[in-house]
């Protein structure tokens, strides 16, 4: 049978799970101060409720590592279960509720004393611990670089991430900030502005500070990106025509401090002049970046439909940009979990979901206060300058390939050794023996199999789609014996 990229990104997904995902051995531990014990405990009205929209909206993983790498290091006040404050915290991300609305559950008083330290009294443990996770747990430079070579047209398969500005409105309550600072002429309503990179599969890898809209436009703030947030050589960054007013800009400032970037690091619209028409050519360009593009509108949907509070339509009350700016961020790093979990099929277990159960709580440990964690810019139909990309990706993927070649933990050594570069670059794909299937499943109606390959052991093995395959008497095998047993 015919395997594509597929092995490649496996193998690079493996080594970000292995390497920074050690958090999914932690257990319900929770480093508190006996004296919030010391009274009668009380229930949290309509947890069962609770625990169902949660679990509705993120499923298991992220609500348990919420749970057990975050909420266990940070005191959380007030006699009510323990598991229960820190799920309270994770219903009010969700729903936007203020704190009066939250009321439904616990007192507002005794829900802002759990708001305070997670937001305030931690703000700066909660974000290093986004930053972390940001940083190193969702994507990589060859991730997203294989991913782009496999699930984009091949027009734009130097595309590697996406750049766009998420309004959102709100009523500040800030009596020192003049509120006209704050209109939207997208919004036509007060809202803040955050930039945020996205990469090919959905994960945001950067997410800006959040500024009031009026004279926070999406390229005044493109120039305010720190590069070092986000950037490698390899990647093509992909906006809207408004970037394109300081992308000039932009670039002489990076390579005035050493940065080898180019014009063919970003992606964007051909704009039409006046009385002149595009030609086929361009117009076809627009349309295949403009379907492209909306992977990161459709993102910013599924992000307003789970996290109600950051939908753009819900009136959000904000007394400190910087606090809402910690529940964006919050939010993100949860849905980057439940996309991650999904698209590398990181499967759930009981014991990822056992704070679902009834009276379920965590474990009471001793006191832990450590919380430290370790050019012109006309456009025009810029062919050449997506061919300088893929040439720079495509030599990128040339070197890890050719040390993977002579590293033997890299898991592709055999994969490789009778590739030609060239080969690998314009179709990377070679036939490889299926041994045996394992098992199966369904995606968007469609079967994929989980497959032993021959002559490798079992840490290669892999899904592999129905359509892959050459040969259909191993599935009609792996049918047969399902019947049979």
């Amino acid at each position: 049978m015919t395997v594509n990229i597929d092995v490649l990104i496996e193998n690079e997904y493996r080594k970000i799970y292995r390497k920074y995902w050690n958090f999914m051995k932690h257990d319900y531990i929770y480093y508190a101060d006996i004296k919030y014990h010391r009274k009668k405990i009380e229930n949290v009205k309509k947890i069962d409720k609770i625990k169902e929209n949660i679990y509705d909206k993120l499923g298991d993983i992220p609500v348990y590592i919420f749970l057990t790498d975050l909420c266990n290091n940070i005191k959380l006040p007030g006699p009510y279960i323990m598991l229960d404050k820190a799920l309270l915290l994770v219903q009010h991300l969700l729903t936007g509720y203020t704190a009066s609305e939250m009321e439904l559950y616990i007192p507002e008083t005794s829900f802002y004393r759990l708001y305070e330290s997670l937001y305030i009294k931690n703000y700066e443990y909660l974000e290093k611990w986004i930053d972390n996770k940001l940083k190193f747990c969702f994507s990589s430079p060859l991730l997203r670089l294989l991913c782009a070579k496999k699930f984009n047209p091949d027009l734009l398969n130097n595309v590697t991430l996406f750049l766009d500005g998420h309004h959102n409105r709100i009523v500040y309550q800030d009596i020192n900030l003049d509120k006209s600072e704050l209109y939207s002429w997208k919004l036509k309503k007060n809202g803040l502005n955050t930039q945020m990179m996205i990469d090919i599969n959905k994960m945001c890898i950067y997410i800006s500070d959040s500024l009031p809209c009026k004279n926070n436009n999406d390229d005044k703030m493109f120039l305010s990106i720190n590069a070092d947030d986000y950037y490698n050589e390899t990647d093509c960054i992909c906006f809207d025509g408004l970037y394109e007013n300081t992308v000039k800009e932009y670039i002489e400032k990076y390579k005035n401090i050493g940065y080898n970037i180019s014009l063919h690091n970003f992606c964007y619209p051909i704009k039409k002049d006046k009385n002149v028409k595009l030609t086929n050519d361009e117009e076809t360009f627009n349309e295949t970046l403009g379907g492209l593009r909306s992977t990161i509108e459709t993102y910013f949907a599924e992000l307003g439909n789970i996290f109600i509070k950051f939908n753009g339509k819900h009136k959000v009350r904000v007394t400190d940009k910087k606090i809402y700016n910690i529940q964006l961020k919050l939010a993100i790093v949860l849905l980057n979990i439940k996309y991650f979990t999904c698209l590398f099929n990181i499967e759930s277990n009981y014991h990822y979901g056992k704070w679902k159960n009834d009276s379920f709580n965590y474990i009471i440990d001793k006191i832990d206060l450590d919380c430290s964690i370790d050019v012109t810019l006309k456009t025009e139909y810029k062919i050449d300058k997506i061919q300088d990309m893929k040439q720079i990706q495509n030599n990128f993927l040339n070197l890890i390939i050719n040390n993977n070649i002579s590293d033997k933990e890299e898991e592709c050594d055999n994969m490789m050794e009778e590739y030609n570069s060239d080969e690998i670059i314009n179709k990377i794909e070679k036939i490889y023996e299926v041994q045996y299937i394992i098992k199966h499943k369904k995606v968007y109606n469609k079967y994929e199999y989980y497959v032993k390959w021959r002559k490798y052991g079992k840490e290669h093995n892999s899904w592999v789609k129905e359509s892959d395959f050459e040969e259909n008497d191993v599935i009609k095998d792996y049918w047969k014996s399902i019947k049979r047993s």
